[in-house]
């Protein structure tokens, strides 16, 4: 293992010096090797609530046995305890690098569901900010949608506010999500 590292190298191989350099396959070879298969991407759509009220944004806590568990997020927009909102955020703040800003009028409709975390055909809500960003091996598009409860606030979440949102570790997306809408907040 420590040959392939130090002699037999993928750019430069020093074949001269190699001490198995008469049994070798890839002497002379060596631009052929080692083969690297390509991981193909894998399109995931995810579709976040954003849940406001006053100056707090509802945040809730990755749990254990998930990626990023520990860290804080904005939940998952579920339409069985949330329906759409229709408030604005202001789209100055929006049109950054890396964020697609949201359509003019904030309201749009998805064409389609990918990977089973998407919006459904026909539903619209205000689209705050559509973050891409990539995972292992998924390549992630993120939608954030200004939503409301429709019944309790579950306990496993807070309201926090913007200096707690600073303060506290967020999945890095969330974390450029949380600055997006805080630099809005203070626009407005």
């Amino acid at each position: 293992m420590e040959l392939g590292a130090t002699v037999c190298l993928p750019r430069n191989p020093m074949c001269l010096i190699c001490p198995l350099n008469g049994e070798c396959r890839g002497r002379d070879r060596a631009e052929e090797f080692p083969v690297k298969s390509r991981v193909a991407q894998v399109k995931r759509a995810e579709t976040v609530a954003i849940l406001r009220h006053g100056s707090r944004f509802y945040c809730e806590q990755v749990p254990e046995g998930k990626p990023w568990h520990g860290l804080w997020r904005f939940p998952d927009f579920d339409p069985a305890r949330m329906s759409f909102a229709q408030r604005s955020f202001g789209s100055a703040a929006l049109a950054q690098d890396d964020v697609l800003p949201a359509a003019a009028s904030c309201r749009r409709k998805k064409a389609e569901e990918v990977g089973g975390r998407g919006r459904q055909r026909g539903e619209e809500g205000e689209v705050i900010a559509t973050i891409k960003y990539g995972i292992t091996k998924y390549s992630v598009t993120m939608e954030a949608i200004s939503a409301k409860w429709k019944s309790r606030v579950p306990a496993k979440g807070s309201y926090l506010t913007p200096e707690q949102m600073q303060a506290l570790a967020f999945a890095a997306p969330h974390r450029k999500l949380a600055r997006i809408i805080l630099e809005a907040v203070a626009l407005k």
